[in-house]
């Protein structure tokens, strides 16, 4: 005779630390995005930016021509950079690929850090971009992948949330 065993359900248990961690640590990919393109509208304000790209200079016209181009390139870049991710992903793995598009992003950052001119700022945005673009679409699945299937939902929208 087999005794009934009163143990809790799957759904009924905690999350993991573990898969917690995982997931937030994950998740910065996200944060990431947001500094990136919140930070440039404040940027654009700064009187060292405007005058080391001469814009105390330039037709209002200009300088907003100038920031659309900032703002693009990178648009530009997340959107190649996403495109490849899944094979990249597939082939290489989900967290070597969150560590590759990591490191495209700081080498975009690197670019804008010690940018000479607007054509080397607009080469560094799309290199930054192209990094965020391979996280953006590694981030969530891995987090999804790591999750437990109860809190796969809840736990890949950290990355927004970041």
């Amino acid at each position: 005779m087999t005794e009934h065993l009163d143990l809790p359900s799957p759904d009924s248990r905690p999350i993991k630390p573990y898969v917690w961690a995982v997931a937030l640590v994950a998740a910065v990919g996200g944060l990431v995005f947001g500094i990136d393109i919140g930070g440039s509208g404040g940027t654009f304000i700064m009187d060292p930016f405007r005058s080391f790209f001469g814009w105390d200079h330039e037709s209002d016209e200009e300088i907003a021509r100038q920031e659309g181009n900032i703002n693009a390139f990178f648009t530009a870049g997340a959107a190649v950079g996403a495109i490849p991710s899944g094979p990249i992903a597939d082939k290489i793995g989900r967290r070597p690929c969150i560590i590759f598009g990591s490191a495209v992003f700081s080498a975009g950052a690197f670019v804008q850090l010690f940018t000479p001119n607007l054509d080397v700022l607009y080469l560094g945005r799309a290199i930054g971009g192209a990094g965020v673009g391979l996280l953006s679409a590694t981030v969530p699945v891995y987090i999804s992948e790591c999750a437990p299937q109860r809190a796969r939902g809840s736990l890949s929208t950290l990355w927004q949330l970041a």
